[in-house]
């Protein structure tokens, strides 16, 4: 439990059929680090041979508020994370 606010962010991604969501959100967790409080899939959906899953983030640190900074590292982080390592289409 932190007394410091907490912010929202949502991430969608394209990935091949037959990736499974835990795949993915395991990138996410693993990627955002230990300012990701919560993830929650709140879309699928599949087209042309694609599955597209999207996450609600809930971003808190322990110590302070967050900055846009501290906000924009974790994105960019989870963002190459799924683009560079897994090969998947963030939308």
């Amino acid at each position: 439990f932190s007394t410091y606010p907490f912010a929202l962010r949502d991430v969608a991604v394209w990935t091949p059929a037959g990736t499974s969501s835990e795949t993915v959100q395991g990138i996410v967790k693993t990627s955002a680090g230990e300012l990701l409080n919560r993830i929650d899939l709140f879309d699928t959906f599949e087209k042309e041979g694609k599955v597209s899953y999207a996450y609600r983030l809930v971003l808190q640190a322990n110590d302070r508020t967050l900055s846009e900074n501290d906000l924009n590292k974790v994105m960019d982080a989870i963002s190459n994370a799924l683009k560079a390592n897994a090969g998947f289409e963030v939308r």
